[in-house]
């Protein structure tokens, strides 16, 4: 009987790097935000089921109200608009 080897298999690397590459830029535009004084809030209202985005100060005073592409933007840029 021919002899076999058995060779353990390495599981993928999880979570994939480029996901913490992902991390890391989500927390580079959280922090870049804080520096400016704000953040973006999301919040769904249970009784329309629409999504709510504000972009509020760090006391949670909300400054205004913010459009799906205007939230993409800003986690695009890390800049909040009119505080560039």
């Amino acid at each position: 009987m021919e002899s076999m080897k058995f060779t353990p298999r390495r599981p993928p690397e999880w979570p994939p790097q480029r996901v913490w590459r992902e991390v890391d830029d989500a927390a580079q535009v959280w922090d870049d935000l804080h520096e400016q004084g704000c953040e973006v809030h999301f919040e769904l209202d249970e009784e329309s089921g629409r999504l709510a985005i504000e972009m509020r100060d760090l006391e949670g005073n909300v400054l205004e109200a913010l459009s799906p592409s205007d939230a993409l933007a800003i986690a695009a840029t890390g800049r909040a608009r009119g505080l560039q």
